[in-house]
């Protein structure tokens, strides 16, 4: 098998965050305590800036944020946009939206 042949370990973890703490605990032991980025840069084009900061949001991916920046077309406005606008494209996700941007 390509385990055996590659001599790659699999880990066992109970949730995300066990995960997240032993990723980081590898990279810091690999770059001797240097901090690490887990994200990718975003592209330099404002436009997909936007929609990278979108995306961040939970269960938005990149379909909706494009939906959310084709009819609202800038972030102050997507924050500032009512949940009757929001729900069309959000629909089920906005009352969550909301809460973060709001609170």
């Amino acid at each position: 098998s390509i385990l055996l042949k590659e001599n790659i370990s699999i880990i066992f973890t109970k949730d995300y965050k066990e995960t997240a703490n032993y990723i980081t605990i590898l990279a810091k032991k690999q770059n001797n305590n240097s901090s690490i980025n887990l994200h990718n840069k975003p592209s330099d084009s404002i436009q997909h800036q936007k929609k990278y900061i979108i995306e961040s949001f939970p269960d938005i991916g990149p379909k909706t944020a494009e939906k959310l920046l084709l009819k609202f077309k800038s972030l102050k406005n997507i924050f500032n946009a009512k949940e009757s606008e929001l729900t069309p494209i959000l629909k089920a996700k906005t009352k969550d939206f909301l809460k973060i941007i709001r609170e």
